[in-house]
């Protein structure tokens, strides 16, 4: 069930442009929708806050930074499943522990904190500085976390849970009323109502200013799906299959659409209609007059978070690990990134981002465009709780109790002096001198200057912004400086203005296969081979893509293309020799390895790979002098240090292997997991073969 709130490098060219989620629990249960930023204006006007950011439930609201550090860190009692909201400059969250806490945005501290009845596994709701809250028991996986044992509780009781209405600067409860039944969604604010589903198969209306009955709506099925709300109308869908459509104001049914599967996500209102997933990996947009069905279209997994939209765009994570990118027009899937857990946490968009955590312990932001990775942040547990967005920053929580709060980076940016403005303002007019600031900027790229190597390519554009070279530039500094999104976009630019340019098609393919995209790498690779038959480096880089897939018969296939047109690349050689090396076919390895060493006398890392293949077949003598060598020519390369080590230890000569097991440690110094192994390693008993 899911949560109650809604549910190895290839080779780069070398031309300038070059690159490279059963245990009985509780909810609380609130509604939302953010009408404005937080702060000051707050203070004199009624504010609305709701979980996914708006009463439309697009997920939206203020920027998503492209780079982020952390500002503050809270640990609250108890795992949070519910969203953290923010208004009037708070933060409110709750917690399985049921404890309601106010944090004060600036610098994380505790305001106040309220004991509920029940636990809290749902997202707060601020109307006009009070805050609304259902606490029901609930049906939860006990696999999420440890299960208190004040919360078991007898089914046949006859209270189920309570609404309660807060003040949000002091905690003080203003009223609440016992509810009868399980409630398993987040409700939302509507014409004064506190609208809620129960597991009796209603929607119930409540009085914002007293909570009583308003109006209640039948359904077949339990409602745990939170509604949508648009003037006048509300959305919301049902475990009975259907999507339903009623009246705000008296709860007067005007259509329902069978879609199949239990509907237990919140619907998002975009321009194109209603979207929401059912639980038979299905996605549908509806017309949200009507209730026509537009589009449908299968997932491989289930959609088990609540979904974004905006920019002709709608956004769904998966059980299957994948945040899914579909035209809200078409239903078409746009793109998909794969994390390493499976996604219940509903992402946030804005125009040019998109942020949601996952199971794996990660907050992953992506390009809106592109689904390319631009940053991640990894928690101390498991993320189930959906971000939060205010004036820049981003709030989430963890199932271990941590509130984070993520602000964007402020770097500053080289600015151009006036008389450095006056020069391109002068050039753009004739022209410029656009090749010139390309090389330039090249050259301080490759010269470590970033900074400098960014204008010049900037200045570059200025002057004739179809200099495809400056754009690839671009592309390569900014990936070195780990800005994703920003470097795929410059990359694709430079191969619009060029695209019968082999070296920027390669560049992107690398970019693409750093970043995981196998097959998007492929395509530009083969690209860039049709485009330039008797050029390598396609070739090379399709051999290593191959590596990467594990298929080194075919990666072998591809290396001995490029050494027929290029046969003095010690690069190839080297790639041949892993290849060989991974199959078991030490002699053409060793033989492959000698050439890419005499084509290159400098590569320490054929040297290396040298040194363990001669180990491995017992000539320790050649397999040392190898691996010293490597070492002489990069002192610092941790691997050559860490087999040289092995290989002292097995010569028994453990003195020496320690002196370079020490020295391997510090050269992992930015890899604790694998210099905390290194450690215990060379403190380890040694056995034959332990290597």
């Amino acid at each position: 069930m899911r949560q109650s709130n809604g549910c190895s490098p290839a080779l780069r060219g070398k031309s300038p442009g070059v690159s490279g989620k059963l245990a009985i629990a509780a909810v609380l249960v609130i509604a939302a929708s953010l009408a404005g930023s937080p702060g000051a204006e707050e203070d004199r006007a009624p504010v609305t806050v709701m979980f996914r950011g708006n009463a439309e439930r697009t997920g939206g609201t203020g920027p998503i930074p492209e780079e982020v550090e952390l500002l503050w860190e809270y640990e609250a009692k108890g795992p949070v499943v519910s969203s953290p909201v923010i208004a009037g400059g708070s933060l409110i969250i709750g917690t399985y522990e049921g404890e309601l806490y106010c944090l004060k945005m600036e610098d994380g501290s505790l305001a106040w904190k309220r004991r509920a009845p029940y636990p809290i596994v749902a997202t707060p709701a601020v109307l006009d500085r009070k805050i609304y809250s259902v606490a029901s028991i609930f049906i939860m996986e006990r696999s999420l976390t440890a299960l208190p044992d004040r919360w078991v509780v007898d089914y046949d009781t006859q209270e189920k849970g309570r609404i309660s209405c807060l003040d949000l600067s002091s905690g003080e409860e203003h009223w609440f009323r016992v509810i009868r039944e399980f409630c398993t969604a987040s409700p939302a604010v509507s014409v004064g109502r506190l609208l809620y589903g129960l597991r009796d198969h209603s929607l119930c209306a409540v009085s914002l200013a007293d909570g009583k009955d308003v109006w209640r709506f039948r359904s077949r099925g339990v409602v745990s799906s939170s509604p949508a709300v648009r003037p006048g109308r509300l959305y919301f869908g049902s475990d009975d299959g259907h999507l339903y459509c009623i009246a705000a104001e008296d709860g007067r049914r005007i259509w329902k659409k069978r879609l199949g599967g239990e509907v237990t996500c919140a619907p998002v209102l975009c321009e194109a209609g209603i979207c929401v997933p059912s639980s038979k990996k299905k996605l549908f947009c509806i017309d949200a007059e009507t209730g026509k069905i537009l589009w449908r279209q299968f997932t491989s997994g289930e959609i088990a978070s609540s979904l974004a939209a905006g920019g002709g765009r709608v956004y769904g994570g998966g059980t299957d690990g994948n945040m899914y990118c579909f035209d809200a027009s078409t239903g078409r899937v746009l793109w998909k990134y794969r994390a390493n857990g499976s996604i219940v946490s509903s992402p946030s968009v804005s125009d040019e981002r998109i942020v949601f955590g996952s199971m794996d312990k990660f907050l992953y932001c992506l390009s809106a465009d592109s689904g390319l990775l631009v940053w991640k942040y990894q928690a101390k547990e498991a993320i189930r709780s959906s971000p939060y967005r205010s004036g820049g920053s981003i709030v989430f929580a963890d199932l271990g109790g941590r509130v984070y709060c993520l602000a964007g980076k402020d770097e500053p940016r080289p600015r151009m002096t006036d008389d450095e403005r006056e020069e391109v303002i002068k050039r753009v007019a004739r022209g410029g001198d656009a090749e010139r600031w390309t090389r330039e900027g090249m050259e301080q790229l490759q010269a470590g200057d970033n900074r400098a190597a960014e204008w010049s390519f900037k200045k570059a554009i200025m002057a004739d912004y179809d200099t495809a070279g400056a754009h690839a530039g671009l592309g390569q500094l900014y990936e070195r400086t780990r800005q994703w999104g920003q470097a795929a976009a410059e990359y694709i630019i430079a191969i619009q203005i060029d695209p019968r340019n082999a070296t920027y098609r390669n560049n992107l393919g690398v970019f693409y296969a750093t970043m995981g995209k196998l097959g998007a790498a492929g395509e530009q690779f083969e690209a860039a081979k049709q485009l330039a038959p008797d050029d390598f480096l396609a070739y090379n880089n399709l051999g290593m893509l191959s590596a990467m897939r594990g298929s080194h018969e075919r990666a072998i296939a591809c290396y001995r293309e490029a050494v027929a047109f290029s046969p003095d690349e010690g690069v190839v050689y080297r790639n041949l020799g892993k290849s060989c090396s991974a199959l078991g076919d030490y002699g053409p390895a060793l033989e492959y390895l000698k050439l890419a060493v005499e084509k290159d006398p400098s590569d320490y890392l054929s040297r290396n790979l040298m040194g363990v293949i001669l180990g491995e077949r017992g000539e320790h003598a050649a397999a040392g002098d190898e691996l010293a060598e490597a070492i002489k020519l990069k002192p610092d390369f941790g691997e050559a240090l860490l087999n040289y080590a092995r290989l002292l230890r097995r010569a028994g000569r453990p003195a020496e292997a320690k002196g370079y097991y020490l020295r391997a440690r510090e050269a992992y110094g930015d890899d604790p997991a694998k210099a905390a192994g290194i450690e215990r390693e060379m403190e380890s008993p040694f056995r034959e073969g332990n290597k």
